[in-house]
């Protein structure tokens, strides 16, 4: 193996089957002998990088891997390692050249025993960074005076004395500092041409990836087996303190967005420029829908001379928002580079898992999983979304029937709460259930991942959320349910269809944004205390030790993960009902503004 495979080797590789071992070296009668004599004993086995530690590299590992879950086996060998100290020093050695490995290694070994966790920390210099940026050959923001192109990082080139330095490439100056200038003013530090976003995308490439200067972490299979917890990057608390303090500027009015594509990444900026873009045009659409709520109290009904210009209005608004919309999309992603962005293989999901095999693309050692056992898992998926659907137009079903049945005594107003209440808690049993569904299905990428979490969410909650509505809109009147005949309150279903409405908004306005504020603190406050009472019922059983209090890493990781998607399906929900049905509720775009309000809030409360 030549120096540069010695670099791009993994320093201990992930678990393959000893058959890998009988393909590789099927002409060698001798080592193929040897193999079988292992395969009388072990079913597997470990690669590790061939350099001058590989052997103690691999017998250290061993030994951790099989005291690892085996109690026995550690007490044994902890208290035989207890003298090996003193051993050692009888045969010869200085104590000052064995002991302060001794002491690490006792430590670790007492770590595996006592079953806490180890936080590991990683990092990487700018010198590091930027030769990674340079060899997969990462984009960069050139500076303004150079149109803020985006251009492949390339490193500064000295030249060649013998040349007289002709040759010399001088490129550092062209790239876009993102440095603070009142603290570090025109003098920025040498990563400062990257972002946070950069600097936390290089170094996860760093962690997983089996290229040249890179670790070659499995972190997907360390996932799955439980070896690896949580696999998070840390928060910059002054950044995020800085775009708290302008958060209208930076997140409402959408002026300062390049704080928040800068820290979280264009996916999360361009959720929050929409919602600014969203929030905006609401503005008129607010102000006419008052003014026809008034004529509407008035008037006594919805269904008035204003519900067609309203009608006509909004048929303007919708068509004119989503043009715009476009046009804005466009323009930023244009700014920001993502505008003809060539096709690229998408990085693997650190959730994936799945078996070693030779990529017959790269030729390196990946993760493999077939498509043949992820068709029965996408089945049962799609079934279990059938079910679910047919179960909820059976609820729906009963719901009206029931409402009919009791339309006196304000039943009918009971039963539009329950109906809200019911959508509500079947949007978040369906979320968690669409999310348990598709990591079943153990796709590779993140692009695969969304796409078959968005087809499942977006299927069930539009007809979860928007069949009642259709139903009173279109259905009911003159209609016969159960063998039932169905009537409107006044034989006006727009008035039915408004009050409908109304308290679907009104329900999500209060209840599922009390959730939305209350849930992460919630699960985050309730992991603490597991973990406290998993601290005190273990092998600490001395009364006088306390638990410290949790370091900010380990706060951040009690903490949900954050999902765009959940939240743009949201909005996208909040937008329908302002479109579809303002007619029958004008004052509909009033609380629309309020809840993409109190959305933002909520999000920075949760960050």
């Amino acid at each position: 193996m030549d120096q540069a495979e010695v670099q791009r080797a993994q320093l201990v590789g992930p678990l393959a089957p000893l058959s890998e071992l009988e393909a590789e070296y099927a002409e060698n009668p001798a080592f193929l002998a040897k193999v079988k004599s292992l395969e009388e004993r072990f079913s597997s086995f470990r690669r590790t990088s061939p350099d001058g530690n590989c052997f103690y590299r691999a017998y250290l590992f061993g030994i951790f891997e099989q005291l690892v879950g085996n109690k026995e086996r550690h007490a044994a060998f902890a208290s035989h390692l207890k003298g090996a100290l003193d051993f050692c020093i009888g045969a010869g050695y200085e104590k000052v050249a064995i002991e302060d490995f001794y002491e690490e290694f006792m430590a670790s070994i007492e770590r595996l025993g006592d079953g806490s966790t180890a936080e590991v920390r990683i990092a990487a210099d700018p010198q590091h960074l930027r030769q990674v940026a340079e060899m997969i050959r990462y984009q960069l923001e050139l500076k303004p005076q150079y149109l803020s192109a985006f251009a492949d990082y390339k490193n500064d080139y000295a030249g060649r004395r013998d040349m007289n330095y002709r040759d010399r490439c001088v490129v550092s100056h062209l790239y876009e500092t993102h440095a603070d200038k009142e603290k570090e003013g025109d003098y920025p530090q040498k990563d400062a041409i990257f972002r946070t976003v950069d600097r936390l995308r290089l170094i996860d490439h760093i962690v997983r990836s089996g290229d040249r200067s890179c670790a070659g972490i499995d972190v997907g299979q360390l996932l799955h087996d439980g070896d690896l917890i949580h696999y998070f990057p840390l928060h910059e608390q002054g950044k995020l303190q800085d775009m708290d303090k302008d958060w209208f500027k930076t997140f409402v009015i959408g002026r300062n967005i390049y704080k928040v594509r800068d820290y979280f990444g264009e996916r999360i900026a361009l959720y929050f420029l929409f919602m600014s873009h969203f929030i905006k045009w609401m503005v008129i659409p607010t102000l006419v829908g008052c003014f026809c709520c008034v004529l509407d109290l008035f008037m006594g009904t919805p269904n008035n001379w204003t519900a067609m210009f309203l009608c006509i209005g909004v048929g303007l608004f919708s068509t004119t928002f989503t043009h715009f919309w476009r046009r804005k999309s466009n323009l930023y992603a244009l700014k920001w580079g993502t505008f003809s962005m060539k096709k690229k293989p998408e990085p693997t999901r650190p959730e994936f898992y799945g078996v070693s095999r030779i990529n017959p693309i790269t030729s390196r050692v990946d993760r493999f999983y077939p498509w043949s056992e992820r068709i029965w898992k996408v089945l049962f998926s799609y079934s279990v979304i059938t079910v679910s659907l047919i179960a909820l137009f059976f609820v729906v079903g009963i719901l009206m029937v029931l409402r009919h049945i009791f339309h006196k005594n304000n039943g009918r107003i009971t039963f539009q709460v329950i109906n809200a209440l019911i959508v509500e808690l079947l949007n978040t049993l369906f979320t968690s259930l669409a999310n348990w569904l598709t990591d079943r299905e153990n796709h590779r990428s993140y692009s695969e991942h969304a796409n078959h979490l968005l087809a499942k969410m977006v299927v069930f909650k539009f007809i979860n959320c928007y069949v009642s509505l259709y139903y009173i809109a279109f259905l009911k009147e003159h209609s016969y349910l159960f063998g039932m005949p169905m009537t409107c309150v006044n034989d006006d279903c727009l008035n039915d269809l408004g009050s409908q409405l109304a308290i679907f908004m009104i329900m999500r306005l209060t209840v599922q944004n009390m959730i939305e504020l209350g849930a992460p603190y919630a699960v985050m406050y309730y992991r603490e205390y597991t973990e406290g009472n998993t601290f005190k019922t273990s092998l600490f059983t001395n009364p006088m030790t306390i638990m410290p209090d949790l370091s900010s890493p380990e706060k951040q990781s009690k903490k949900e993960d954050y999902d765009v998607y959940q939240d743009m399906d949201e909005v996208l929900i909040l937008y329908g009902y302002t479109v579809l049905f303002v007619v029958a509720c004008p004052w509909i775009p009033l609380i629309t503004m309020i809840s993409l309000v109190l959305e933002f809030d909520a999000q920075l409360f949760s960050a």
